[in-house]
């Protein structure tokens, strides 16, 4: 009876409050989903890292310092500082040597591949394929110096996206520390790197490539980020937001023609069975982070994005695409084309205000990502006219700024 009397005050209440107590039931039983799956494993983490792991507080994000147990190797007579920037779409690893036991001369490699960067997704291809670069590199860099490769050990400060998850930290650090050559690694976020590449005190790093994140500081004040709480489809700005608003437009366009538009549409899901594997906890941590992130209904596009465990790799080669078709004087005009890239200007800009309303307006700020000089390019000159003073100039190296983090570190 008393069920029933609570089902009749419930449904009888206003429409916007019953959506309200849904969402709010639907957080509460997610987020305790998402809050119990994570108690455990951290629990596990602590316990068994508490003496190979070293939390220390970075400039925007935290350092995850890890020295796996049983890889000293005493007759490492050739260290090598690795730099990895891994982002939602590709990795890129920087090797540079040094000595230990002798001179030998500074060398440099640097190589990328097209894969996804982003540890909450799939940790353990991540590292594999982060492994499989380090691999390459200290190869070439052996054959370069004429170096004996029994003698190279190595350490990498490795500015990964989606480094917020502890749990998949540890898997990606597990896996990483498989070979013994390894003597240390510290997972930062992506901005963190680009920081120390271009400031010393303040400064504020924009990444728009397929994902988006905005992290900084202001002198003598506490790091903040001001957005990139989720999947990069709901990062505003971004190249998976700016396809998929292309392709939202499309959809709608189509339902009212026989006549398919094929341009720049919707291309096949691809999935990959190991991610579809870890998708049972990435839910509730991806879902966790929408609702605190604030975002509407229209905007939240991670839980779906994790449903399907869409391929990163294809947002910013079809960003590319269309960006290049609408800036091409030959082309026909596109709307759905200029419909969704005056949507991303509009929320690139948008993004000052909530820098401004952190308290960092008058910080000075960098760009990065194959989205951000696109975009701001194409501001008009009163657009641009308060910000242009505090934009770096310099293009900054993800790579440069791992090795500096490294410099201080080993």
């Amino acid at each position: 009876m008393l069920f029933h009397e609570f089902t009749v005050k419930i449904f009888s209440l206003p429409r916007k409050a019953i959506i309200h107590f849904i969402r709010s039931w639907l957080f509460n039983v997610f987020w305790g989903f998402a809050i119990t799956l994570s108690l455990s494993s951290s629990t596990s983490f602590a316990d068994e890292f508490s003496d190979a792991l070293e939390v220390r507080k970075g400039m925007i994000s935290p350092w995850y310092i890890y020295t796996p147990p049983g890889n000293n190797d005493k007759h490492c007579n050739i260290h090598v500082r690795i730099g990895v920037d891994g982002g939602a779409s590709t990795i890129r690893v920087r090797a540079e040597s040094t000595s230990l036991g002798h001179y030998i001369p500074t060398l440099k490699v640097d190589l990328v591949a097209e894969a996804n960067g982003k540890i909450v997704i799939a940790p353990e291809i991540v590292a594999r394929d982060t492994q499989h670069l380090i691999d390459d590199s200290l190869n070439q860099l052996a054959v370069k110096g004429t170096l004996p490769t029994d003698s190279i050990c190595y350490s990498a400060v490795l500015g990964m996206s989606g480094s917020e998850d502890l749990v998949s930290i540890r898997t990606f650090l597990e896996e990483l520390a498989k070979d013994r050559r390894l003597q240390k690694a510290v997972v930062v976020s992506d901005a963190e790197t680009v920081w120390h590449d271009v400031f010393k005190k303040q400064g504020i790093v924009i990444i728009i490539g397929t994902g988006h994140v905005i992290r900084g500081r202001a002198a003598e004040q506490p790091d903040k980020q001001i957005s990139g709480f989720s999947a990069p489809s709901s990062d505003k700005p971004s190249a998976a937001r700016f396809t998929h608003d292309y392709d939202d437009c499309m959809d709608e366009i189509t339902l009212f023609s026989s006549n398919k538009i094929k341009l720049f549409h919707k291309k096949s899901i691809y999935i990959g069975q190991k991610e579809f594997q870890l998708f049972p906890r990435a839910i509730p941590f991806f879902f966790a982070q929408q609702m605190q992130s604030g975002k509407s209904d229209v905007e939240q596009r991670a839980f779906f994005s994790m449903v399907q465990v869409q391929n990163n790799k294809k947002y910013a080669a079809r960003a590319k695409e269309m960006n290049d078709y609408r800036t091409n004087p030959e082309s026909s005009p596109d709307f759905c084309v200029e419909y969704a890239w005056n949507k991303a200007k509009y929320d690139f800009l948008r993004r000052f205000d909530d820098i401004a309303e952190a308290g960092m307006g008058n910080v000075p700020f960098v760009i990065q990502g194959s989205m951000a000089e696109p975009l701001w390019d194409d501001l008009s000159p009163d657009e641009k006219s308060s910000l242009e003073p505090l934009k770096i100039k310099k293009k900054p190296d993800a790579l440069g700024g791992a090795l500096k983090i490294a410099k201080q570190l080993f």
